[in-house]
């Protein structure tokens, strides 16, 4: 006959839990092998590169892979900019703003390249008429570089401060007209799907007036991903980004994010373009995030005269629990949709080009200056309090920012100016008011001066 041995149940169920259950950490790494071991290899050679993976660009003509430079367009703290030609057979050229790494961001190389490919893998998947098309990503001798849409026009910050210098905000019809397309652009990035069919979930995570384009044809895009979260890209290590005054209050610490993180920092925007004002400042970091989760800030319609739904809206926008902002971006949308045409608020896209026109005249007709402007953390932004330092991401102190002063005589604009009657830049309305303590101080301050170039005149140096 026939001998044989068997093994007890009990023994083999270990092995076969052992043979069929893979460690998380496993099977993402046997998942995106093919995409780490690219990372890894793009990695390599920009070490070996050195300091030639970021070689100067200074003369026109100079290629990078396929594209030819045409000049450089401006530079930020984390990447530089220049506007190139996209060159092929029979004559094809193709305008294109090329992103490249700052050279002073290789000393921390990995994380610098792994920001770089996540921007590149993130913004490559968004497709929509308002979020700038992320065209190429490529490497050249360890150089990377973005290959993106170039968008003729100028950045808001930039017309801030064009306005600003002129004493002048912009129409109200225009500023919801501006924030309604950044709210389908981050509708779009959260809730739509790859090819596979897997939600992308999308975190801008700086959005900001520098990060948005408004081209001189009237087109609004949101740009730069630079910092974005997503679910198809790893964040091992969680850290600070953004810029503190348009940060949402759980962006500052250890909580989660998600897609109203960034409609609260659309609110601020929004604050900002109907008043000049930002919402919350402070002396530093700490001091502005106390007033963000305070939501002590003027409300709207206390500085400008704006329909009440408007005010509501901006208020749900900035408060400091998520739940209690609106939950979607397309409910955004539809809410200042709703608003313009209640107040006759309605903007074109003609009418918004009119205005970039008006504001930027000289750069209008040729190929002006940046319209992808890659700027730093510090950027200059207009205060309703005088004195107050700006922050960079990281907390530390800068110069003044500018604070903003009118002219005597000039109110608010009614609510029939800000609409759509005309395309022209609304007068600031006066700065908020200081509370009565610092009123009186000021009042104790100029009366102590006072008497003591009394008592020098009487009689003399003591």
């Amino acid at each position: 006959g026939r001998t044989g041995s068997k093994t007890p149940s009990d023994l083999l169920a270990p092995l076969a839990k052992i043979a069929t259950k893979v460690p998380p950490e496993s099977a993402r790494v046997i998942a995106h092998r093919e995409e780490i071991l690219s990372r890894a290899m793009i990695d390599a050679s920009v070490a070996q590169a050195g300091e030639r993976a970021t070689p100067a660009i200074g003369a026109d003509d100079t290629i990078l892979g396929k594209y030819k430079i045409v000049r450089r367009l401006s530079a930020g703290g984390m990447a530089e900019v220049f506007l190139a030609k996209q060159v092929g057979i029979g004559g094809f050229e193709k305008p294109v703003a090329l992103k490249r790494i700052q050279r002073k961001l290789l000393d921390n190389r990995q994380q610098a390249v792994e920001l770089f490919l996540n921007e590149a893998k993130i913004a490559g998947r968004l497709v929509h008429p308002n979020i700038v098309q992320v065209l190429d990503v490529g490497e050249v001798d360890g150089a990377l570089y973005l290959a993106m849409e170039y968008v003729h026009g100028k950045d808001v910050n930039d017309m801030l401060k064009k306005l600003y210098n002129a004493r002048l905000i912009m129409p109200i019809a225009q500023a919801l007209h501006v924030v309604r397309e950044v709210a389908q652009a981050l509708h779009h990035a959260y809730w739509s799907s790859d090819m596979t069919g897997k939600r992308l979930s999308v975190v801008h995570r700086d959005v900001s007036p520098a990060n948005i384009i408004v081209g001189f044809d009237g087109t609004v895009k949101l740009i730069d991903f630079g910092v974005a979260m997503s679910a198809v890209t790893d964040h091992q290590k969680k850290i600070v980004v953004g810029k503190w005054l348009y940060m949402a209050p759980e962006a500052t610490s250890d909580q989660q994010l998600d897609h109203r993180s960034d409609l609260f920092s659309l609110g601020v925007v929004l604050y900002l373009l109907c008043t000049g004002y930002m919402p919350f400042t402070g002396r530093d970091p700490k001091e502005i995030v106390k007033k963000m989760r305070g939501s002590q800030y003027k409300p709207l319609h206390e500085i400008v005269s704006v329909p009440e739904r408007l005010s509501v809206l901006v208020s749900r926008l900035l408060a400091p629990n998520p739940d209690d902002r609106p939950q979607r971006g397309n409910e955004v949308v539809s809410e200042l949709t709703e608003i313009a045409r209640q107040n006759g608020f309605e903007s074109t896209t003609a009418q918004l080009s009119e205005l970039v026109v008006q504001v930027f005249p000289e750069e209008a007709g040729g190929q002006g200056p940046p319209p992808l402007a890659v700027q730093s953390v510090d950027e200059i932004v207009v205060s309703a309090e005088p004195h107050l330092s700006r922050t960079t991401s990281r907390g530390e102190a800068t110069s003044p920012v500018p604070t903003r002063t009118t002219n005597q005589g000039i109110g608010i604009a009614s609510t029939r100016d800000m609409g759509m009657g005309s395309t022209s830049p609304r007068p600031a309305p006066p700065a908020p008011e200081l509370p009565t303590q610092n009123r009186w101080l000021l009042i104790v301050i100029v009366v102590v001066i006072a008497t003591a170039i009394g008592l020098f005149v009487v009689f003399g140096p003591l």
